[in-house]
């Protein structure tokens, strides 16, 4: 039940309980390495079940102890986790509705969309993590399923507690 996510032509590999993977095409055509085996690592790469790759970055989230803090890479270095542009976010005192779970992330328009079980969080200016701001809430609806998050170039379509929704029309 990984997931995954592509950047700067390296693949990056997310489940909990498990050493998060990537597979460089420039290394080895047949082999995946654990991410602190990369030339040039540095931090802690967070063991996370949710990753994407958006603005040049990897995003982070829902390790098994924290579940309110997405952790971002270096720009275009998804093996640098501490220094220059790298990051965390807490979330858990902006959800509208009071504490939730974060469920899955997306990229779209210009902002990072942040899903929650019960509630979306949309935060604009993701390209500059430093300077990012919450743009949006959505309060009463939220993702149930990571995997069902797909985007579709002009909408982000995710399964909600009440069936398929379209970010749009949310």
């Amino acid at each position: 039940n990984w997931s995954c996510a592509s950047l700067n032509g390296i693949t990056y590999f997310f489940q909990s309980g498990f050493d998060p993977l990537i597979f460089d095409p420039a290394v080895s055509a047949t082999t995946f390495r654990r991410v602190s085996e990369k030339v040039g690592y540095a931090g802690t790469v967070p063991l996370g079940n949710i990753v994407i790759s958006a603005y040049g970055r990897l995003w982070v989230a829902d390790t098994s102890t924290d579940n309110t803090t997405i952790s971002f890479s270096d720009l275009l270095s998804g093996h640098v986790w501490t220094g220059g542009t790298s990051g965390t976010l807490d979330i858990n005192q902006v959800w509208p509705n009071g504490a939730d779970n974060i469920t899955g992330l997306a990229a779209h328009n210009n902002f990072l969309i942040i899903f929650g079980q019960r509630q979306i969080l949309v935060y604009s200016g993701a390209t500059a993590p430093s300077t990012m701001t919450l743009a949006d809430t959505v309060a009463g609806i939220g993702c149930i399923a990571r995997d069902s998050i797909q985007s579709t170039g002009k909408d982000v379509l995710f399964l909600s507690n009440s069936g398929v929704r379209s970010f749009a029309r949310t």
